[in-house]
């Protein structure tokens, strides 16, 4: 590095990667956090503000668990600190959103988790058949 460009292009170089990895330790610090006394780690989801633990339950898997095993299942996740959970109009032959919900109703674990659903409608008319049935 004998002349100047050199000198100013090294700086700049490395001015951008000490703004990258600042930016990248700000952001992964601001989207880490514990969920729960587990120490579960969270992150922001999206655009919504949520904040949901990195690893969720899958309604395909959720919903094929028979009761009372699969609300003490659905407890003890939440009770573990998983509050992110996903399912699908479609799973399990269309029963899976409820079973979900029903294990999700009893002593206020839905207000404990983010429950998404996927919409399985291939155009408006079934789309919107599919948001009323899972409401």
């Amino acid at each position: 590095m004998s002349s100047k460009n050199a000198s100013r292009r090294e700086f700049l170089r490395l001015v951008a990667a000490a703004a990258s990895a600042t930016a990248i330790g700000e952001d992964v610090i601001a989207q880490t956090g514990s969920a729960s006394a587990t120490g579960v780690p969270t992150r922001l989801l999206g655009k919504t503000g949520a904040r949901v633990s990195i690893i969720g339950v899958g309604g395909s898997h959720a919903g094929r668990i028979p009761d009372p095993e699969g609300a003490r299942f659905i407890h003890m996740a939440v009770d573990e600190g998983i509050t992110f959970f996903d399912n699908a109009w479609d799973y399990g032959g269309g029963t899976a959103e409820e079973v979900m919900g029903k294990n999700l109703a009893m002593d206020g674990y839905r207000k404990k988790v983010f429950l998404m659903t996927k919409n399985c409608g291939r155009d408006y008319k079934d789309s919107v058949k599919c948001l009323e049935d899972s409401l």
